[in-house]
């Protein structure tokens, strides 16, 4: 539930927090990631199920196109 406390405390220091926890709890982690690319990445870290997906495949993307 580290994910959780990460959420909230990011929510409590950031402008709009409420909205961003709405969100967040609504899963629109895709809109999170664009709208607030500030936040942590504990804030997705197991709160997103796709989370390591997109950053593996990321990181493959980078490795690959150097």
């Amino acid at each position: 539930m580290a994910h959780a406390a990460a959420a909230i405390q990011f929510a409590l220091e950031t402008e709009d927090g409420l909205e961003f926890l709405r969100l967040w709890n609504e899963g629109a982690f895709d809109v999170l990631r664009k709208e607030r690319s500030e936040a942590q990445e504990e804030v997705y870290i197991g709160a997103d199920l796709l989370y390591t997906a997109i950053k593996k495949a990321a990181h493959r993307a980078a490795f690959f196109n150097g």
